[in-house]
């Protein structure tokens, strides 16, 4: 009797271990696919460069996506998104290089249900969390369009790892490359406007609304070699940097998002700067106020724009300097990090420490 028991409990034990392994089995059936390619991903990719006409790359947002639309223009790139501002081709190169060298390390899922634990459900489903590419052809046929996924670390410490799928199949794969899809249509532009180095700027006067300037002017007796004229020496400042921050505004100059000055007002009233360097070169920045697009505190967004132009007793390379920003800049408007607006808009109200009462 204890014999057949023992003998009932042993056959369940290993019924169950082998019910267990079967359906592990079954489960990693569903999993991945025996063939596996030993080479890259779209191994034609590299060959085609030069004719590509166009880069999509989407981003899910909720229950719709974002894209940034890259198209070639003659010699240049152009984000659509962004009212045709030139492409930072060196961002555009290296994803394409990145896509080119994708290599297939193993398969994975092929099962829709799956999708969402390795972020590849597609970009209309609520929820999803995928990144989409696709690379168009000069007939604007597609050579590469894919889903791409979660992003794993390569244990032998190389190049990153990521999950991905070719748009029209279920097929998924885990890839080694490193590709960075980026924000959003801002992200894949070149985002600096000027970099003038503070060392060159002799003054710069910022201008209220209502026509008040507070200069800054350079003073060599000075450790941060800059001073607001119209401050008298026995106002204390909030920061004795105050006056360097502002004149460096055009240092490192870079914006947020950019759009097509078409359609802005830029008006006196919303105040303005000037800047002059050493060599001649006058810089001069206004402001229009675009009721159509809010802030997140519901203001509308204030758009700056930067003019150049050299002076009578300008230097050579300031004339070409004027030039070359004027063919970058001329007709956009730039949306600038709020610390930079600040240092734009200082007064003498907002530099000075309060007065003590009493």
């Amino acid at each position: 009797m204890t014999g057949n028991r023992h003998l009932a409990i042993l056959f369940a034990v290993t019924w169950a271990v082998v019910f267990v392994a079967g359906w592990a089995a079954i489960d990693r059936r569903a999993m991945i696919v025996d063939e596996v390619p030993s080479a890259r991903m779209f191994p034609d990719l590299g060959s085609q460069f030069a004719a590509i006409s166009e880069v999509r790359i989407s981003w899910a947002a909720g229950s719709a996506f974002k894209t940034a639309t890259l198209s070639r223009q003659a010699e240049t790139w152009i984000v659509r998104e962004r009212d045709g501002y030139p492409v930072d081709q060196n961002l555009l190169r290296r994803l394409l290089v990145s896509l080119d060298q994708l290599t297939v390390i193993e398969a994975k899922t092929r099962d829709p249900a799956r999708f969402k634990r390795i972020d590849l459900r597609d970009l209309s489903i609520a929820g999803s969390r995928a990144g989409q590419v696709t690379v168009l052809g000069p007939t604007g046929e597609p050579v590469f369009d894919a889903l791409i996924g979660k992003r794993r670390a390569n244990p032998a410490g190389g190049p990153a790892r990521v999950y991905l799928r070719k748009a029209a199949e279920n097929q998924s794969w885990l890839a080694e490359g490193d590709l960075d899809l980026r924000a959003g249509p801002a992200d894949w532009l070149n985002r600096e406007i000027t970099n003038i180095a503070v060392d060159e700027i002799v003054e710069a006067a910022l201008i209220d609304g209502q026509g008040d300037r507070l200069t800054v002017v350079r003073d060599e007796n000075l450790v941060t070699k800059f001073r607001f004229q119209e401050i008298a020496d026995d106002v204390t400042l909030t920061s004795e940097f105050l006056p360097k921050n502002s004149a460096a505004v055009l240092e490192f100059n870079v914006f947020n998002d950019v759009r097509s000055a078409t359609g802005l007002r830029f008006q006196p009233a919303l105040g303005s700067a000037i800047y002059k360097t050493k060599e001649g070169l006058q810089v001069t920045v206004d402001f229009a106020r675009d009721d159509q697009r809010r802030t997140a505190e519901g203001a509308p967004v204030e758009w700056a724009r930067f003019r150049f132009r050299s002076l009578e007793d300008a230097s050579p390379a300031a004339k070409t300097q004027a030039e070359n920003l004027t063919k970058r800049t001329d007709g956009w408007a730039y949306l600038l990090p709020a610390v930079r607006m600040e240092r734009l808009r200082q007064t003498p109200a907002s530099v000075a420490m309060p007065a003590k009462s009493g």
